[in-house]
């Protein structure tokens, strides 16, 4: 057999092109039980102890995140702002570090900023990610929840008057009119609600069961955020229920369109505001970070027959506290 027949038998060919691991010189040495570890882990594998943080490279770190409930106070990493280009293959490695999605990396790479990519527990945690993710060119800042008070919802307003130099907005129920200047209108935020209800019903004989769907509907609210100068909280416009007389001769008779009409008349009234209007295009992805609401309401059980059963329920989704968070963000980091 020749040499060139050699190198060909699969015993001489690489099992790949790329390099599996670390090289040895770049393995970590626990002080402790003295034994090499990757550079990227936080504690020894062979006897846990935790290394120093000069020991350890933060920005190859992987973590083991768990998601956090909607109900638990979490951190959010906030992408701020993005340099340079970053390779599809770069994006992917630190979202596999830090438990995130590639993405909402390339989202916020292709400059839909501020944007959450994570969200965690403890500040740790955040260090972690702030410089994996700066590694490849992205600055990070900490938002906890709290800071979006996202129970605590906009003031709903019916009607507006907008005038030369002010904008008033009348609320549904809480307190009189409030008047701003429009000069202090520091952010506008625009999005769409969706709510969708399914009801189902569950017959039970002996020990079968059957689902079957006895309704499904759907709504979607086109809102505007308005916050002005020291207003953390906002106020909001929706489709539902809102009197667009304000319009005079330019109303028309489907509500969205209306709404897009007023959203661009206060736009233009209030030029040093930020406006922010890309909230659909990014629902989607912000939902591995920020979940929509999810609940099921039982209606209660009753027979049906003899030996038979059923149990009606109602399962609701709504982006609400989605939308407000991501509303309260750009508010935040003003």
């Amino acid at each position: 057999m020749s040499r060139t027949d050699n190198e060909n038998t699969p015993a001489a060919l690489p099992i790949t092109s790329e390099e599996i691991g670390f090289k040895p010189d770049e393995m970590t040495a626990c002080a402790a039980c003295g034994r090499a570890n990757p550079p990227n882990r936080l504690n020894c594998f062979y006897c846990a102890v935790t290394f120093d943080a000069e020991t350890v490279d933060r920005s190859r770190v992987k973590l083991a995140q768990t998601r956090l409930e909607s109900w638990e106070r979490g951190l959010n990493m906030v992408a701020v702002s993005a340099t340079g280009e970053i390779s599809d293959d770069a994006a992917a490695d630190v979202a596999r570090n830090i438990g995130g999605e590639w993405d909402l990396i390339r989202a916020a790479v292709d400059g839909n900023l501020p944007l959450p990519l994570v969200r965690i527990e403890s500040e740790a945690e955040a260090e972690i990610i702030a410089a994996n993710l700066l590694r490849i060119g992205i600055l990070t800042t900490m938002v906890p929840d709290t800071a979006f008070a996202a129970d605590n919802l906009p003031i709903r307003c019916r009607s507006i008057d907008l005038c030369e130099t002010t904008i008033t907005l009348t609320p549904f129920n809480a307190g009189p009119p409030a008047q701003l200047n429009l000069e202090e209108i520091r952010l506008i935020v625009s999005g769409t609600l969706c709510e969708s209800k399914v009801e189902a019903t569950e017959n039970r004989k002996s020990r079968k069961s059957t689902v079957e769907i006895e309704s499904e509907s759907t709504a979607e609210y086109f809102v505007i955020d308005i916050y002005h100068s020291d207003d953390h909280f906002g106020y909001r416009l929706s489709t539902k229920g809102f009197d667009f007389s304000c319009l005079g001769n330019d109303m028309g008779y489907v509500a969205a369109a209306n709404m897009q009409e007023l959203l661009e008349r206060i736009v233009k009234s209030a030029p040093e505001a930020k406006f922010v209007s890309n909230y659909n295009y990014l629902r989607r992805m912000l939902g591995s970070v920020w979940e929509v609401d999810e609940r099921n309401d039982s209606l209660g059980i009753k027979r049906s027959g003899f030996g038979k059963t059923t149990i009606a329920n109602v399962r609701t989704s709504s982006n609400l506290s989605q939308f407000t968070k991501y509303s309260r963000l750009h508010r935040q980091l003003l």
